[in-house]
């Protein structure tokens, strides 16, 4: 996490619309659950093809806080030591803030937490069951002094392991002159090793820099195209990265998420893709939880004003690793066309 620290933050309840209120078959694959219990809120979306499913919590600030082979286990990373006291709760799984950081204090009246409209409010909720899809439709209230809303659009097609993850800011309320991007936030239990494909007009040394004030902590090697990440055991960091995929083995799986930008003005050498990663042991968080690791995402710059959006789509995918291939190997597979 960006703030390197854990805090927390108040939920509160989502109104959810959808036709159905039961597990419904699409195309002979898709099912959709609602409501369906996820932790302590008992109003989430349960999403879900032959091959993967998606828990999406309107009332967690429109977060995925589910993601995994149909059937089988979480792979996202979930705080479950959070406390109804604390004031700001950092529960996990995938979320959307406001990027630069840099401009929280100027706009939101403070550096630290997020801005409370875009992880913390109760998103509504629309579900759409098509032949081939299934589309949810989440919508934030305004984000407080920053003029925008966050609209998240998750499609799960029928017949593949994958989550088409589209993330805006439209205008709501009075616009700033500031250029705003989406940023989506990914937590995952921490592994050993992070694989990202850089892009090729990059003009950072290994399409690389830390975020931080201290170096970057862990290894970080280029091998053609790719850079493989070794994140620090005893020290957090945070790199940007101008890539466009970024892979890890969570649960016997290799995680890979794909960025599709509807433009590249706007864009700073290091910004398009971030990753953050914990130490192991960390004294604000209970062993019993675990380190977790973002994989992090940002679309281009925009003043967002009138018909202007920002806005980035994440595509997930979901991958069985080959017995005689390493994980860099099985990324550069996913990834040829």
């Amino acid at each position: 996490m960006s703030g390197l620290q854990l805090l927390g933050w108040c939920c509160v309840a989502a109104v959810v619309s959808c036709a159905t209120m039961s597990p419904q078959p699409v195309s002979g694959q898709i099912k959709v659950e609602q409501p369906v219990k996820f932790e302590r809120w008992p109003d989430a979306i349960g999403i879900s093809n032959a091959h993967i499913h998606a828990i999406i919590v309107p009332a967690a600030g429109g977060r995925i806080a589910s993601f995994g082979q149909a059937g089988g286990p979480n792979l996202l990373w979930v705080n479950t030591a959070v406390k109804d006291a604390d004031s700001w709760k950092n529960w996990g799984g995938d979320k959307v803030w406001i990027w630069p950081q840099d401009d929280w204090q100027a706009l939101g009246g403070q550096a630290w937490p997020p801005p409370g409209g875009s992880d913390q409010a109760a998103y509504t909720a629309t579900v759409k069951q098509q032949t081939d899809r299934v589309v949810v439709t989440l919508e934030s209230p305004e984000v407080t002094g920053f003029g925008v809303k966050v609209r998240r659009t998750i499609t799960l097609p029928a017949d593949k392991p994958e989550l088409i993850v589209e993330n805006v800011l439209l205008t709501a309320g009075k616009p700033v002159a500031t250029p705003l991007a989406s940023w989506t936030v990914t937590q995952i239990p921490k592994p050993r090793t992070v694989v990202a494909r850089r892009v090729a007009d990059s003009p950072l040394p290994d399409a690389a820099k830390t975020l931080l004030t201290r170096p970057w902590p862990g290894k970080l090697v280029a091998k053609d195209n790719l850079l493989i990440i070794t994140p620090s055991a005893t020290e957090s960091g945070k790199l940007g990265l101008d890539i466009d995929a970024l892979g890890a083995v969570v649960g016997g799986q290799l995680l890979v998420q794909r960025l599709v930008l509807p433009a590249e003005q706007g864009l700073t050498a290091g910004e398009r893709g971030q990753l953050y990663t914990e130490p192991d042991v960390a004294a604000d968080r209970p062993e019993s939880v675990g380190a977790y690791v973002e994989l992090e995402w940002t679309g281009p710059r925009v003043a967002v004003a009138g018909p202007a959006t920002a806005s980035h789509t994440v595509i997930w995918s979901l991958h069985p690793i080959a017995a005689d291939r390493s994980i860099v190997d099985e990324f550069a597979q996913v990834l040829k066309p």
